[in-house]
């Protein structure tokens, strides 16, 4: 989540009250806003763990203790020697040196300023906001997820020249999920009314309709109740074999209907 504004101090108090606003929410793993040096002191507990491991070829001895030796007595390391007696040729240090220079040359544009990942690009601020969806925020299906969440949170500061702009697979998948939603909203209704103008145009009278859609609802309600008092829920299933039983539930309504107002040789249906 990027906050944008032409102030940095904007972008950056914006970004803050977001990040207040969704740090404590059941929809988030995790959500960092603030760059300071917990995370390399984690990342580096990491590496000194694992140091062994991300060696993908053995120099030579010597040159080790060059460089280690090296790295002692300079003025400036990116790791600490607390841990100097068990690793004694720095390998700690040489991994996480490799890293930042990795991520300085194929990172994101974005620098640390004032305790916060940030970058002014065509004369506007961009302060970065990070998040890790947990199961419950990724559940698109949902109307209370996480992506849902973070535009009703940053709606709330798009304002004075403010605004707020997301990225990541999470949001592309909300607004795919989103908009099929609506497409198979507006063909079910436009389906429904037509199937509705059509019976009545067909019967002339309502009685056939409601009557159909009357034993639609009691078989609904008779089965909703049934499934919930024995399996305390209903599954995805029940539900699509659901919607064939509804289906000839109208079926035989219309015939029953039709024969009721077209066969001229029986008084009833």
């Amino acid at each position: 989540i990027l906050s944008c504004n032409r102030d940095f101090e904007a972008a950056k108090d914006n970004a803050e009250k977001v990040y207040e606003e969704l740090k404590d929410s059941n929809n988030f793993n995790s959500l960092m806003l603030y760059q300071d040096s917990e995370i390399l002191g984690d990342f580096e507990d990491f590496v000194f763990e694992n140091r062994f491991n991300f060696m993908n070829c053995l120099p030579e001895v010597s040159k080790m203790s060059e460089c280690a030796l090296e790295k002692l007595y300079s003025p400036f390391t990116y790791t600490s020697l607390e841990h100097l007696d068990r690793d004694p040729f720095l390998l700690t240090e040489m991994e996480v040196g490799n890293y930042i220079e990795t991520l300085v040359s194929n990172g994101t544009a974005f620098n640390p300023k004032e305790n916060v990942l940030a970058r002014e690009w065509n004369g506007s601020w961009y302060v970065m906001l990070r998040g890790i969806l947990s199961a419950e925020g990724a559940a698109l299906a949902t109307s209370k997820n996480g992506i849902s969440e973070i535009y009703s949170v940053c709606s709330k500061h798009e304002k004075n020249g403010q605004r707020f702009v997301c990225s990541g697979m999470a949001f592309h998948s909300h607004k795919s999920s989103s908009a099929a939603s609506k497409e198979v909203t507006v063909i079910s209704c436009v389906s429904f009314f037509a199937v509705l103008v059509l019976l009545l145009f067909v019967f002339r009278i309502p009685v056939p309709v409601l009557l159909s859609l009357a034993s639609i609802g009691v078989s609904v309600s008779t089965a909703f109740l049934f499934t919930v008092c024995v399996f305390n829920g209903i599954h995805v299933l029940a539900l699509v074999f659901g919607t064939t039983l509804i289906g000839a539930c109208i079926d035989y309504s219309l015939h029953f209907f039709i024969n009721w107002k077209a066969n001229i040789s029986v008084n009833s249906g």
